[in-house]
């Protein structure tokens, strides 16, 4: 007979499930712990969070137009914000609010205007405006210069103001006018004033001469010396074909005039001209001038003129200011975008 074998049946080892789950989930989930600002982190926040309450507030104060005064604008010279964004050029809130700050020392001290008035209100608001719209089309003008390749030196900027400075009295005479009525000195009204004025003066010239329409100007205004210096009436041809608005309901009469008041070129042609004598076309920033001088006394020359635009500068800026606000950079972000608020 053969033995059966004993079969043993073999016992899985007890695992003891409970424990393991418990393991499992140590690990799995480790025992989290809160991280700690170390005291300098502390502070570098608390600084940060105070500059941007800081910077929030000066905006609040700048763009609203709630606060235009000197000590905001002297924080605005520190703390870089912007007013506006012109064709690419940022308009800063310093510049602004300085600009602002000039007009107001002049209607103080000139005109004795009070800002505390329903009337000084008004006049605040007119001058919010005009700065906002003249630091816009200096930007524009200046994009445009670039691009064209205009420029003004420091020999061109001190040619014109010494012609300026012997217009007016000399310098000490002029210097205590511009510290009296707009609170500078001659260095600042170089930078702040004249600078920019003669780089859109030396812009008019290069769009004049580009200008299509040249030749036409210039052929209308030989065609109008000629009838001149013909014996026709002066001022009836002014008043009839003068694009002077201020002087064509005159006759052209221009009144008298001593150097420095009118542009170079105007100027050389009149004082060099005699009593009773027609001369030009006369080409300037304004186009072609016929000059008729009426009288000479006393250093100064009284004159009429016939001016035949080639075309009105102030028109091409009205009409890139137009373009300019139409168009978007990147799709959404307008190229003519004022923050401020003007009134």
């Amino acid at each position: 007979m053969v033995e059966k074998k004993k079969v043993t049946k073999k016992v899985a080892p007890k695992v003891e499930t409970e424990k393991t789950e418990e393991v499992v989930a140590e690990v799995k989930a480790p025992k989290k712990t809160k991280r700690k600002l170390s005291p300098v982190q502390m502070i570098i926040i608390g600084i940060a969070v105070a500059l941007l309450l800081f910077v929030g507030v000066l905006s609040y104060l700048v763009y609203s137009g709630k606060n235009d005064s000197s000590a905001v604008k002297n924080i605005t010279r520190v703390v870089v914000i912007p007013a506006g964004i012109v064709d690419g050029n940022y308009i800063t809130a310093y510049s602004y609010l300085d600009q602002i700050d000039i007009l107001k020392n002049y209607y103080k001290e000139f005109k004795k205007t009070d800002f505390n008035s329903e009337d000084g209100k008004k006049v605040l608001s007119e001058i919010r405006t005009d700065v906002s719209d003249r630091l816009a089309e200096d930007a524009i003008v200046s994009s445009e210069a670039a691009k064209l390749k205009v420029t003004v030196s420091k020999k061109d900027i001190n040619e014109e103001y010494d012609r300026l400075i012997a217009s007016n009295g000399g310098q000490k005479s002029f210097s205590d006018i511009l510290q009296k009525y707009y609170g500078l000195i001659l260095d600042e009204f170089k930078t702040k004033i004249f600078a920019p004025r003669l780089l859109r003066q030396k812009l008019t010239e290069k769009i004049n001469n580009e200008e299509s329409e040249t030749g036409t100007a210039k052929k209308k205004a030989d065609e109008l010396f000629a009838k001149a210096k013909a014996g026709e009436d002066f001022a009836k041809l002014a008043t009839e074909n003068s694009q002077d608005p201020g002087s064509a309901a005159n006759g052209g009469d221009l009144g008298y005039f001593g150097k420095g008041k009118m542009v170079p070129e105007f100027e050389a042609a009149a004082f060099a001209a005699k009593t009773g004598d027609i001369v030009g076309p006369i080409k300037t920033v304004y186009g072609y001038h016929i000059i008729k001088v009426t009288d000479v006394k006393d250093g100064q020359v009284k004159a009429s003129h016939i001016l035949i635009k080639t075309r009105d500068f102030n028109e091409w800026l009205a009409e890139k200011k137009t373009e300019l606000k139409k168009k978007k950079i990147l799709g959404f972000i307008p190229a003519y975008w004022i923050f401020v608020k003007t009134n």
